[in-house]
């Protein structure tokens, strides 16, 4: 498989995509991510130099072999030994089912196979209502969805992705990936345990993403009481001591965004009533967690010839917190070429999860 990655940061978006196609050859997909403010001139220029190239783009900060960026452009690129299908699923916010037959006709284009296949997506929200309708085709093929929510996106804008010189609002953007002579493996990251204690969600706000409620107490009275702080202190441990939605043995987390007068608390996930839900904490070695990650992809005993991967925002403002985001950038960079972003919340198989990294791995 050819993957090639570069990424450009001269100043002037015209020479970035210049200096970009002269290293980015026979190239027959690109994924990319950029600043808000540039994401337009950047799609129109790469439109005009890659007029022959699929690609998809979202906002936000980005990770490019060794280092993380914020401004310029950063790029992966695949070549031979890759079948790709890109597409939109559009009004993300009313009726995204509308969409549906464009990503049927992607799949059916690709000609899936079982251990070679994924979707991968960039979103500007209502990631719940998305990754239900996408798996109304993607399950039947079972074809694992990987992906994220655009991310710095100024308060005032509404969010926005890229789908072959389309610079789109209230939707996803979405590339069927094939790997022709190799594998793609799907994976998450959690780098937090649940305590023992679980609750039940009695309350909550769906629409709003809210829990009121847990075991018919005040959600922010429970969580406080939990971690022994006052409740106006709960969102100083965000970024350490998240919720997690438990599913049988798996833990989706869901990040606190905010501590109501009311006593509830808000989400980036839905919580649902009647869910089990559980307190976490940040495990004291995060490094070990990313090295355990690597070494059972490797202990597969194939090659990885490329990492395209998701962190939230929270994971990336910890490792920023505790000076870890340049090694673990060096980490997955030692490991195969690597393209990633910071995004708002991530989508992995079936779920809408925060504070996790959901990867793919493409191997030999």
């Amino acid at each position: 498989m050819q993957v090639s990655t570069c990424l450009e940061r001269s100043g002037s978006i015209k020479q970035d995509i210049l200096n970009a196609k002269g290293k980015l050859r026979n190239i027959h997909f690109l994924i990319f991510a950029c600043s808000y403010d540039q994401i337009e001139e950047y799609t129109a220029e790469i439109k005009k130099e890659f007029s022959d190239v699929k690609f998809i783009g979202t906002t936000g900060i980005g990770f490019l072999d060794k280092e993380s960026y914020q401004k310029g452009i950063g790029f992966i690129g695949f070549g031979e030994g890759i079948k790709v299908e890109t597409g939109l699923i559009r009004n993300l916010s009313t009726c995204p089912l509308s969409s549906i037959m464009e990503l049927d006709r992607a799949v059916r284009n690709v000609n899936p196979s079982r251990d070679n296949t994924i979707c991968l997506e960039y979103c500007t929200g209502h990631e719940e209502r998305l990754v239900s309708t996408m798996n109304v085709v993607l399950e039947k093929q079972q074809i694992p969805l990987v992906g994220g929510t655009t991310g710095n996106t100024p308060e005032n804008k509404n969010k926005v992705v890229v789908c072959d010189g389309e610079v789109v609002e209230d939707a996803a953007v979405f590339a069927v990936i094939k790997n022709v002579n190799g594998k793609i493996a799907v994976i998450k990251e959690n780098i937090f345990s649940p305590r023992k204690t679980q609750y039940t969600a009695t309350k909550v706000d769906e629409k709003n993403r809210k829990v009121i409620e847990l075991n018919n107490r005040k959600a922010s009275e429970v969580c406080a009481e939990a971690l022994g702080i006052r409740e106006n202190q709960i969102a100083d441990h965000a970024l350490t001591n998240p919720l997690c939605r438990t599913v049988g043995k798996e833990n989706y987390i869901c990040a606190i965004k905010n501590v109501n007068s009311d006593g509830s608390l808000s989400t980036y996930k839905i919580i649902q009533k009647n869910d089990i839900v559980q307190i976490m904490d940040i495990d004291e070695n995060v490094k070990a967690h990313v090295l355990e990650t690597i070494r059972e992809q490797r202990n597969k005993g194939r090659k990885i010839e490329a990492i395209v991967s998701v962190n939230c925002i929270l994971r990336y403002l910890y490792f920023e917190q505790t000076a870890f985001t340049k090694e673990y950038a060096g980490i997955l960079a030692d490991v195969a070429p690597h393209f990633g972003i910071v995004g708002d919340g991530e989508q992995f198989i079936n779920q809408h999860v925060n504070q996790t990294m959901v990867c793919a791995v493409f191997t030999n």
